[in-house]
C-alpha cells in the first residue's frame, strides 16, 4: 500500500521520496490520509525540518484530510516540536495556540517543547505564560519549576566578588 511506502521511505530517513508517494497518491485519484501526512510530518520533525512539517500539515488542512482527532494532534504536535527544536518560538507558540484554539488537548510534550525552547532562547517571561497555560488545561507541571528555577539561574551573569 501506499503508506508502507511512505512509511519505508520516512524511515529510510528519504522524505523527498516518501512526498513523491503522497503526490502519487493523488495523480491516481486517491486521497492521502491522516497517517500518510502523520508519518511524514513526524519524519521531517525528526529531521529537524520544521518548514517542510509545517508545510505538509498546511497542505493536510487544505485537503480537508480527515483523520481521528488523536491522529490530527499527533501531526500538529510533531508540527510544534519541530518549531520548539528548531528555537523558533514564535512558530511553536502558534501552532500551540492553534491546537487549543480548535480544541485539540495538546500532550505535556508540546507544552514542554514550547516552554523548553522559550528557556533556550532567554525569554523567561514567555515560559511561564505557557506553563500557566499547561496548569489550566489540569497538565502536570510537577518539575517544572525547579527546572525553570534552574535554567534561569544558569542564564543569569555570574557577579564578579572582585572590586
Amino acid at each position: 500500500t501506499f503508506n508502507s511506502l511512505i512509511n519505508a521511505c520516512s524511515k529510510a530517513d528519504n522524505l523527498d521520496r516518501a512526498e513523491f508517494w503522497l503526490c502519487a497518491m493523488r495523480s491516481r485519484g486517491l486521497s492521502p490520509d491522516v497517517v500518510s501526512y502523520g508519518t511524514v510530518i513526524h519524519a521531517s520533525m525528526v529531521q529537524q525540518q520544521p518548514v517542510r512539517a509545517q508545510r505538509l500539515l498546511e497542505e493536510m488542512r487544505k485537503h480537508e484530510v480527515a483523520g481521528s482527532g488523536q491522529s490530527s494532534t499527533f501531526c500538529y504536535t510533531s508540527v510544534v516540536e519541530a518549531w520548539a527544536r528548531s528555537g523558533d518560538t514564535v512558530a511553536a507558540g502558534r501552532w500551540l495556540s492553534e491546537m487549543l484554539d480548535l480544541g485539540m488537548e495538546a500532550p505535556g510534550s508540546c507544552f514542554y517543547a514550547v516552554i523548553e525552547a522559550c528557556f533556550k532562547q532567554g525569554q523567561f517571561a514567555e515560559a511561564e505564560k505557557w506553563k500557566g497555560i499547561m496548569k489550566e488545561k489540569g497538565l502536570s507541571v510537577a518539575g517544572l519549576s525547579s527546572k525553570m528555577r534552574a535554567k534561569h539561574a544558569a542564564k543569569k551573569p555570574a557577579h564578579s566578588t572582585r572590586r
